[in-house]
This record gives structure tokens, sequence and C-alpha cells, in this order.
């Protein structure tokens, strides 16, 4: 998996360097919710993480219910960004919507009480004057 990431960093290393974020798109809750198979789900591995945050990630989103793996023991993508104040965004959605590029992301919170802490996520598109 990790060879997987250093081809693309290889491929996408400016965008990596010119945006914080990188937004993860699985399609897996749209195909397996409200099945047993939706915890199952894909999730990022420590070495994926640690080589997204050398090449200068500060906020993760993917659009499954977990960035480690669900039902595991050990949590290393939320032990490393919590250790250096990092962000986390999961069960996010509609990354499909996003037609650009360049745009801001954004997270508002939504006064909920459950675990966790919900946000509504907004892609706001920046638009240059040229």
């Amino acid at each position: 998996m990790l060879h997987g990431l250093l081809s693309f960093t290889q491929l996408y290393g400016l965008y990596l360097t010119t945006h914080p974020f990188v937004l993860f798109k699985t399609g897996w809750t749209d195909k397996y919710i409200h099945t047993e198979t939706y915890f199952k789900h894909p999730f990022v591995s420590g070495e994926v993480a640690e080589a997204l945050v050398a090449n200068g990630i500060k906020f993760l989103g993917i659009d499954t219910i977990n960035a480690d793996q669900t039902g595991g023991t050990e949590f290393p993508v939320h032990d490393l960004f919590s250790n250096r104040s990092l962000m986390i965004g999961e069960n996010w959605g509609h990354f499909d919507r996003i037609q650009s590029d360049n745009f801001y992301l954004a997270s508002f919170p939504i006064r909920w009480h459950c675990d966790g802490s919900p946000v509504r996520p907004v892609a706001i598109e920046v638009v240059d004057d040229d």
C-alpha cells in the first residue's frame, strides 16, 4: 500500500504540497450501507498516514466510518494525527460534487450529543480573477 502512495506522491506531489488536506473517496458507504459488509471498510494504513503527514497533510477526510480499521485494537492513524494536533474527518460524503481542484475546505460544528464531533463539511470554490 505504501508503494502505491509513493507513486501517487510522485505524480501529484504539487497537489500534496499546495493543499494541506487529502480526501479519500472509496464509495464504500454508498455501496454497503445497512449491511454487515459496511463495517469491513477500506482504511488508511499507518504507513500511508505517516507519508501523508511527512508531505504536509494536516487533515485527512474519508467517506468510511473510520480512518483506521473498525474493530481493531490499534489506531495508528488516529494516534498519529492526535499526537500532532492534526484532524480527521470520517463518514464524509459527496466528494463527487466538488467540481474544482481549487477550493477551501471548512467544517462547521453541529450541536448534537453523540459519539464524536459531528460537523457540516463545506467545500468553497476559489475563483481566480484572471
